[in-house]
């Protein structure tokens, strides 16, 4: 699920970035802010899509302790993220199929299918293909399909990043004309 978060805390600048003619100081809190948070999970906001904007609230301080240059400034910004949730339906596209699973590309992550997830049939795994023995129905790299989140896994003390994985074996789930096929009969 994508979120807005409106955050307030103390920010550190350089002393090179204040003390120019021409400095605008919420601009270079903005550049300091996407450079060390775009792209990285944050625990309790989820992974941060993008800081859309940035305000210096309020006076800088200098910190005298150790050899820390930084001014620190009271700062308002707004970050976009991403934080899928267990039972929540997620729309991709499948990025690559092995013979273990489909990967999903849902937005800013990836998923994976594992194999026995993908159909309610036993699948065979070709070059770029899953296919059901039953039923020939067949999900290809590229194909847009609708998935649940079963599990994410958090980055912790020996993994740095997101692990989701997800089902489209229920009802209404699986590629795009399957769900509308089954729309269709009711």
């Amino acid at each position: 699920m994508y979120a807005i978060y409106e955050v307030e805390e103390w920010v550190g600048v350089p002393p090179d970035r204040v003390y120019r003619e021409d400095v605008d100081l919420d601009r270079e809190v903005l550049e300091l802010l996407r450079a060390a948070l775009e792209a990285k999970y944050v625990e309790g906001v989820g992974f941060i899509v993008a800081v859309l904007d940035a305000r210096v609230v309020g006076d800088g301080i200098v910190i005298s302790l150790g050899n820390d240059p930084n001014i620190y400034y009271p700062v308002k910004y707004r970050v976009l993220s991403f934080e899928p949730f267990r039972g929540e339906i997620v729309k991709g596209v499948v990025t690559r199929v092995d013979r273990a699973s489909l990967t999903v590309n849902i937005g800013p992550m990836d998923g994976r299918v594992p194999r026995d997830h993908i159909m309610d049939e036993y699948v065979e795994i070709m070059p770029g293909i899953a296919k059901g023995t039953s039923s020939g129905r067949e999900v290809r790299e590229g194909d847009v399909v609708r998935a649940r989140v079963m599990h994410v896994s958090r980055p912790g003390r020996h993994s740095s990043f997101i692990m989701v994985t997800l089902t489209m074996k229920q009802p209404y789930l699986g590629k795009e004309e399957w769900v509308e096929a089954q729309a269709a009969q009711g």
